[in-house]
Parts: C-alpha cells; sequence; structure tokens
C-alpha cells in the first residue's frame, strides 16, 4: 500500500469578489476560480499512530451497517440515523446526537445523470458529484445557531448543552479502489483565521452568472461554509481502499477549541489508483451534544 498519493487539489482563488456555490440536482458550480496545488497526502493507514479526533479532528472506525442499499432513501432514513447516532456518541463521548441529513455522491457522471430528480433533495439522499474543492461545510460564524436550532427540533425538552461537535460520518460503498478518494487536513495544521465565508444557494436549476455574481437577498441567512485559499502549512491524509464496513468521522465545528475543531477536506483523483472504479459514497451529517 503507497505511504502517500501525489494529488492536484483545488484550493479557492484569492481576488473573487464573491464566494458562493449554488446546487442544484447533480451539479454544483462556484462564482470563484479554483487555484490548483499539486499536494503529497499521506497514507494514514501507514501512521504509527492513528489520527484521532482530538488531535486531528478525524477518526477512522470499523462499523458495519444494516443498510443493504444506500441509494434507497427510505430504507437510509428508517436504519442508518440510529446506528450513526450511536456510534457518534460512543466515539465522542456525547451524551445526545442529532442528524441532520444526508448526500449520496459518485464519480460515475452517467449513474448520477440516471439518478436526477430535477430537484435537489437537500438532507435525503439526492445524488451530486464529488466535492473537489477545499472546504468545510460549516461556517465557524454559522455553527453555532445551526446547533443550537437542531438540538431544540431534536431534543425539546432537553436540559441544554455545554459544548458541541457538528460532524461527517463518511462511508465509501463502491469496491476499492477508490477514483476519487477523500483527503482530509489535519486541523492541527489549520490556522484559526484561515477560510472563506461561502454561502451555499439550493434550486432547482443554476441560475446565469449574472444572478450568480448579482445580489442576494438575505444572504447573511442562508446556510454556508468555508473554503480556504492554499497554505504550505496544510498537512494531507487519505484512506485508500476503504471497504463498505468502516467509515471515517471528521468534524465540521468543534465548539471546543482548545483541541482540533474543523478539518478541510476534498475528494482527489488518484491517478496511480489502477483499475479503480468510480467511487460512491454517502456522507451523514449529525452534531453531537455533550451535557
Amino acid at each position: 500500500m503507497p505511504a502517500s498519493a501525489a494529488a492536484v487539489l483545488n484550493y479557492a482563488a484569492p481576488g473573487a469578489a464573491v464566494y458562493r456555490r449554488f446546487v442544484a440536482s447533480g451539479v454544483e458550480v462556484d462564482t470563484f476560480s479554483t487555484d490548483p496545488r499539486s499536494v503529497e497526502v499521506c497514507n494514514a493507514r501507514s501512521r504509527e499512530a492513528p489520527l484521532t479526533l482530538d488531535g486531528a479532528g478525524i477518526t477512522l472506525v470499523e462499523h458495519r451497517s444494516a443498510v443493504r442499499d444506500f441509494f434507497d432513501a427510505a430504507e437510509v432514513a428508517a436504519r442508518y440515523p440510529a446506528e450513526v447516532e450511536e456510534t457518534v456518541r460512543a466515539l465522542t463521548g456525547a451524551s445526545r446526537a442529532a442528524s441532520s441529513g444526508w448526500m449520496i455522491r459518485t464519480a460515475d457522471e452517467q449513474d448520477r445523470e440516471r439518478r436526477r430528480t430535477g430537484r435537489y433533495l437537500a438532507g435525503k439522499g439526492g445524488v451530486q458529484p464529488p466535492g473537489n474543492q477545499v472546504h468545510v461545510d460549516q461556517d465557524p460564524a454559522r455553527a453555532p445557531r445551526a446547533a443550537g436550532l437542531l438540538y431544540a427540533k431534536t431534543f425539546p425538552h432537553g436540559p441544554g448543552y455545554s459544548r458541541f461537535i457538528s460532524c461527517s460520518f463518511w462511508r465509501a460503498f463502491s469496491a476499492p479502489p477508490q477514483d476519487w478518494p477523500l483527503a482530509l487536513c489535519d486541523a492541527a495544521s489549520v490556522a484559526a483565521e484561515e477560510g472563506i465565508f461561502n454561502p451555499i444557494i439550493f434550486g432547482d436549476s443554476i441560475p446565469d452568472e449574472a444572478a450568480r455574481q448579482g445580489p442576494l437577498s438575505a444572504e447573511d441567512n442562508l446556510p454556508a461554509g468555508s473554503v480556504f485559499t492554499f497554505s504550505p502549512s496544510h498537512r494531507w491524509y487519505y484512506y485508500p481502499d476503504m471497504g463498505r464496513d468502516e467509515a471515517v468521522l471528521f468534524k465540521f465545528y468543534d465548539s471546543d477549541h482548545s483541541v482540533a475543531w474543523r478539518v478541510p477536506h476534498t475528494a482527489f483523483k488518484d491517478e496511480a489508483a489502477g483499475g479503480a472504479a468510480p467511487r460512491t459514497s454517502i456522507e451523514f451529517r449529525v452534531t453531537a451534544y455533550f451535557d
């Protein structure tokens, strides 16, 4: 197994007027240019000490799911949330966990086109391309409010919480090796001031360029993540040849900043993965709460 992979990662180019992402069923379009950078992505499996949630914001876990078909949204909704929430509680030591939906991503363009619905199915198993921008799915300024709203909705009579972790439970369910594996940036290599506000606009279609660049009503209330410009300090890892019975848990935002608290990530084309089939994966979003 290789010690590392040579990868080209798409950072955000500096100097854009706005950094927005428009999402419709099967397609995602940014308002900013990319800054492709050649980096070394280290094999996390070959580390003497495994990556940890507190140290890097990342951990690999063995997990066999009862879900037979991850493309079956009804089956995923019935079985997977309880599985993931239980696992996240065990891994983090949290008192409670609440899910906020999932997304299927596939590098198979024909399959993605076949599964297009005409409407973006936020959190309900829609099928999108691999996310190939260096990003985090939660903007730090928005994360506390999102966690509070999810807690109030899920635990209306709960006692409240002292800490929360918003995270992704990521599983590849296509056969290894993956042609577009997931690269994860060690949170300890990311400076606190890094990241550019990246509002996300969902719709049934992608508007024209003038509309994408123009004024947006209530932009401050839109869901938002962060995108990142290149830093030579970033340390990148991946788990090659992921199997269906394992998953990566990594942080979008941890309200405790004394430990690793966010993990930029992106898909990358593994040119050395001979015979790789198109990667298909499920990312399941969950927030852990500590009394």
